[in-house]
């Protein structure tokens, strides 16, 4: 699939979009302040006398400063924005999934970033490429140096055959990678998983999406239990999770403190 032309603007905003979204408000502040610095500063009149060309270039260069200390800082923090968003989409993109249904039910570019996100979650820096539905590697994933290309193909009749598997060999042997992964949402033939077992090529099947997603879900779940546990404040006399109440008479009404889960039965309390 051709890749659509685009201005250098559209690109930049694209490129920051995919970049983690500090980095955008980084270069937002960094543009800024370089731009502004530039456009204050005085055009030298020694090369407006002497030298024409020189002259009209650093008043060229001063114009673009003057607007581009505002343009380029917007499109930084767009571009910032839209990092956020997505990355929040393709959480609850992962979050959502229920089974091999839900999994088939999405776009091809859904279950790129699906597959994405699972690696994001296992500690891996995720690439993602604009290979398009139809061929190349989808995306790349980094961790601890090491480098691994991964296939996306979203089938939901047909299986992926030898061909596919062969072709990522072939990225992998010319771009000197070690390792590489074909997912999809179906099945793989005999001779593709056949081809594969001498080879550093990973093969994930629908079903076995299915199970890696489920645990990277329930982990997730697990941690969110253990820092509600780590924040929790337990009764001093009966060890029992407390709760936030008021004070609803006497001299500390309308104060807040924290009481027993178990009151009536245990009246212990602590200072909120």
């Amino acid at each position: 699939m051709a890749r659509r032309k685009s201005g250098i603007l559209n690109d930049l905003l694209e490129i920051t979009s995919k970049l983690p979204w500090w980095v955008g408000v980084l270069l937002a502040v960094i543009s800024y302040v370089a731009l502004h610095q530039y456009s204050i500063s005085e055009v030298s009149k020694i090369s407006l006398q002497n030298h024409q060309f020189d002259g009209v270039r650093d008043q060229l260069l001063h114009t673009f400063a003057y607007f581009g200390q505002y343009l380029l800082p917007m499109i930084f923090l767009a571009g910032s924005i839209l990092s956020a968003i997505n990355t929040k989409r393709k959480q609850k993109l992962l979050d959502k999934q229920s089974g091999i249904d839900t999994i088939k039910a999405i776009s091809w570019r859904e279950f790129e970033e699906l597959v994405g996100e699972y690696y994001r979650r296992n500690g891996y820096k995720v690439l993602e490429t604009d290979s398009g539905p139809d061929g190349g590697v989808d995306i790349v994933v980094v961790r601890e140096g090491k480098k691994k290309v991964v296939q996306c193909k979203h089938w939901k009749a047909s299986k992926v055959g030898v061909a596919i598997v062969r072709e990522l060999y072939g990225v992998m042997a010319a771009h000197d990678i070690a390792e590489g992964v074909v997912v999809t949402s179906g099945e793989f033939t005999k001779e593709a998983r056949s081809f594969s077992e001498s080879l550093p090529i990973e093969l994930i099947s629908g079903a076995q999406l299915v199970s890696i997603i489920d645990s990277v879900r329930r982990q997730k779940n697990v941690d969110t239990q253990d820092e509600r546990s780590a924040e929790a404040v337990y009764c001093p006399r009966c060890n029992n999770p407390m709760v936030m109440r008021v004070a609803k008479k006497g001299s500390n009404m309308g104060q807040k403190f924290w009481g027993c889960s178990a009151f009536p039965r245990c009246k212990g309390t602590r200072d909120y």
